[in-house]
């Protein structure tokens, strides 16, 4: 490709893109876009990431096999056929798995001002192509890194809700009110009420007079150990401020000084003894003493808001974690990633539109170009959705 000058054709310049065929433009994408990413990870803790879809198969079905009791083979007569068994618990989930999509336009402003940033740092002989190049790569790292943020967001939202919700809240400016319920009995919700919540208010400021923190997570875990599951296949993930709230509550400090000196009576004073432990010490006896590993989650993201009244857009930060909540489940998989492929238009040589793959097929990246308006305009999609598989061995404690 040849090199532009700053008294290049802009025309030319934004035809750049759009005259690689399709395949040339996901070479661009993984060539050039690839070495700027910068944003957050995929998360798919405790999610097995299946196969892409075809492109055309935009629903996702799972089969809930999470009754975690094993049936027993039947007793025949000598060369009779068994008969066939149900799938204990088992229940086929549809629907429709949403599409994930940001959107980036570039104009000729855009270009003429990095132009002049390369003339001020007089670097007259840098190729403008290649400054171009640079400034799309990392409008679309960006792009990107949304994508993650939202599926980071999302795993954490069907972890803690049991469900996954598209809301005005989640989802402002675009569609909402569809939920996808991976069905967790009532029964394995526990709420904490009146004095025996752990603290008062949201703020984890003033404990429950009656609060027991210590005996309520083991009655979480009880929930799935009554399911056949041992303590080291069980884990709880928790909000960040809620886990170090609750590691400095009077009543699991009091647990842990007896927990480290089993001799000790006790009472109140004992949590005194814990004053100089360190968070992480705390944390590591806590673990120790209910016999399961706590899953901390941080990740915090945001959603643009428009206020009418301010005229400007506000960034609402986001977490799919619930804070005051803590979450039992199974050590491992729980969960499937459900993605579905891409159509892809467009055919060589065309100098309007290109088509891209990105980052395995995942990301679809489409290139378009008015060259009257002078607007190049990029469009990212994915089409994926987190889906719980064991619903029925989850367990939720709410404590505020």
């Amino acid at each position: 490709m040849a090199a532009f000058a700053y008294t290049s054709n802009f025309q030319s310049l934004m035809e750049m893109a759009g005259l690689l065929s399709n395949e040339q433009f996901s070479s661009f994408l993984e060539d050039v876009v690839f070495p700027y990413q910068s944003g957050p990870e995929r998360d798919t803790l405790g999610f097995r990431v299946l196969p892409l879809k075809p492109a055309f198969d935009m629903t996702y079905a799972a089969l809930q096999r999470n009754s975690h009791i094993q049936i027993m083979a039947k007793h025949v007569a000598l060369d009779a056929h068994a008969v066939p068994e149900p799938t204990q618990g088992a229940e086929a989930l549809e629907g429709t798995i949403p599409s994930v999509a940001t959107n980036i336009t570039i104009g000729k402003e855009d270009y003429l001002h990095e132009a002049q940033l390369l003339m001020n740092a007089e670097l007259v002989g840098t190729p403008l192509v290649e400054a171009a190049q640079d400034m799309i790569a990392s409008k679309l790292d960006e792009k990107f890194a949304e994508h993650n943020a939202r599926a980071s967001y999302m795993r954490d939202y069907v972890i803690f809700h049991g469900k996954y919700e598209i809301t005005t809240t989640n989802n402002s400016g675009s569609f909402f009110n569809v939920e996808f319920d991976f069905k967790v009995p009532a029964a394995n919700k526990i709420a904490k009420t009146s004095t025996a919540k752990w603290w008062t208010d949201d703020t984890f400021a003033t404990e429950g007079s009656a609060a027991d923190p210590i005996a309520d997570i083991d009655a979480l875990v009880q929930k799935l150990e009554d399911r056949g599951f041992d303590k080291s296949n069980i884990v709880i993930e928790i909000g960040f401020k809620t886990f170090r709230a609750l590691c400095r509550h009077s009543k699991v400090r009091e647990a842990i000084a007896v927990f480290m000196n089993p001799g000790a009576s006790q009472s109140p004073s004992l949590a005194a003894t814990t004053y100089g432990m360190s968070d992480a010490q705390l944390a590591a006896q806590l673990s120790a003493r209910c016999g399961v590993e706590f899953i901390v989650r941080r990740f915090v993201t945001a959603v643009p808001k428009f206020d009418v009244k301010t005229q400007k857009f506000v960034m609402n930060e986001q977490t799919g974690f619930v804070e005051g909540t803590l979450v039992a489940r199974p050590k491992g998989e729980v969960g499937e990633i459900h993605a579905t492929g891409h159509l892809m238009v467009g055919g060589p040589g065309d100098s309007i539109h290109s088509s891209g793959l990105y980052d395995g097929g995942r990301i679809l990246v489409d290139y378009n170009c008015n060259l009257r308006e002078k607007v190049q305009i990029w469009d990212t999609e994915e089409i994926y959705l987190y889906v719980l598989t064991q619903g029925k061995n989850m367990a939720y404690l709410t404590t505020i």
